[in-house]
């Protein structure tokens, strides 16, 4: 805890994380309008609470996009939150492994791959064609 003297506040900081559930960006963004369950910040701002109800029901997708925009800006310049650290996902396959299904949001499902009858023999004549200072 640590006191802001200039604006009289008490600050908390705390180590959270979140893993989005759908590929868009309000998925994120909607957790830290005032009444949600997942903003634990604190944080309350009625300009960003009207940007995030707005976007919802937004049917032209420009301008949907752009209220998002405008909430995120709004958020990143008040910074109740600083992102210090992106999780990422690096995945090797082989080219002849086919149907991995890839989510928008990082999931990798193998349950619907697939791979040639002769992989084996696949993998043996392929792996003879490298290269031989390999």
């Amino acid at each position: 805890m640590f006191l802001d003297e200039q604006r009289g506040l008490q600050h908390q900081l705390s180590s959270s994380s979140f893993l989005h559930d759908y590929a868009d960006p309000v998925n994120a963004l909607e957790s830290f309008v005032t009444d949600s369950s997942m903003n634990r910040t604190g944080w309350s701002n009625d300009e960003y609470d009207q940007l995030i109800a707005d976007s919802k029901v937004e049917s032209d997708e420009a301008a949907r996009y752009e209220l998002l925009y405008q909430a995120e800006k709004l958020l990143m310049d008040e910074m109740p939150i600083f992102p210090v650290h992106y999780n990422n996902q690096v995945h090797l396959h082989d080219e002849l492994v086919k149907d991995i299904v890839r989510h928008p949001v990082g999931y990798v499902e193998l349950k619907w791959q697939t791979k040639p009858n002769n992989y084996s023999l696949q993998k043996e004549v392929q792996n003879n064609a490298l290269p031989s200072t390999w």
